[in-house]
């Protein structure tokens, strides 16, 4: 479907309706439902293809309260 297609039916019948913009940002910045959302409805965002994209807790470690997004704060210090 076009995009105008798109757009009329989502916002006469909500149908076609994307959850999540997924060319918008980052993966990085993403928040956790929308890694799940477009790595599994639109093939973005995943880190293989197996999964969504996860967090290198050991970069940037050294600077980590100024540095890393709360994406990144939640998901690395949540690993324990």
């Amino acid at each position: 479907w076009s995009a105008g297609k798109k757009e009329y039916c989502c916002d006469t019948a909500t149908v076609a309706c994307d959850q999540f913009d997924c060319a918008a940002g980052i993966p990085e910045g993403w928040s956790h439902a929308k890694l799940e959302y477009c790595c599994e409805a639109k093939g973005k965002g995943c880190s293989t293809t197996l999964g969504v994209i996860v967090f290198d807790c050991a970069a940037g470690l050294a600077a980590w309260e100024a540095g890393w997004n709360d994406q990144k704060k939640a998901f690395c210090c949540g690993q324990g």
